[in-house]
Order: C-alpha cells, then structure tokens, then sequence
C-alpha cells in the first residue's frame, strides 16, 4: 500500500492523501482519507482507489438515496478502470458486497415505522 500512495500522490498531485482511522472521500479539501492496513491487504488498497475515484469524478454531495447509490456504483467502476493502470484487480464480489450495504440501507430506509410496508 505504500508504494501505491507514492505512486497516487505522484500520479494526482491536485488531492490530497492523509491517514485516518477510515476510508473517505472529503470534496471540501480535496483529501483522501485512508487507513494505514497491514502488508498485503488487497482491500485497502480497493478501497484507497474507490475514495480516489470519487476526487477523479468530482463528487462533492448527493440529494436523494439513489443518487448516493449511483454515485458508489459509479466510483467502483473508475477504480475498476484505474486499477488496471497498477496492475491491481478489484474483486467484483468484494464491490457487490459493498454496494449491498447501500442497497440494504435503502431497503431498510424505505419501510414504514407505522406498518412496516415498502413503497
């Protein structure tokens, strides 16, 4: 991972990259938060390319809960796209498996406390 955040602040010197204790995109400073991982994790580095993505796309808010769902589909697919320049391949079951947690919580999100009903 070390060497890939040398290579990302080379490679994007208009952001930011600062260690935090999670992984987030922040528009207001143009920073990439993200987690110090252990040697070897995979998925910190998909993640650190994934908040990368959302700086690249010029994401700053979002209105409606959709949005926020197209706008996490859409990050995953340019950090698909700019892995390959790293010679990284993003796992699809580990994005779908994060997409789930934004589809769940829409789900959840569209119940009724009164009757417990979707619509």
């Amino acid at each position: 991972m070390k060497q890939l955040l040398k290579t990302l602040t080379t490679d994007y010197p208009d952001l930011q990259f600062v260690q935090s204790d999670k992984f987030y995109w922040s528009p207001q400073d143009k920073t990439v938060y993200y987690m110090a991982s252990s040697k070897g994790d995979k998925t910190a580095e998909w993640a650190l390319l994934h908040e990368l993505s959302h700086g690249i796309l010029g994401h700053t808010n979002y209105k409606t809960d959709i949005m926020l769902l197209r706008l996490e589909v859409a990050a995953w697919a340019n950090a698909q796209e700019i892995a390959k320049n790293y010679n990284i391949l993003i796992d699809d079951n580990h994005i779908q498996d994060c997409l789930d947690t934004y589809r769940d919580w829409l789900h959840a999100r569209s119940k009724c406390p009164a009757c417990g009903d979707h619509g």
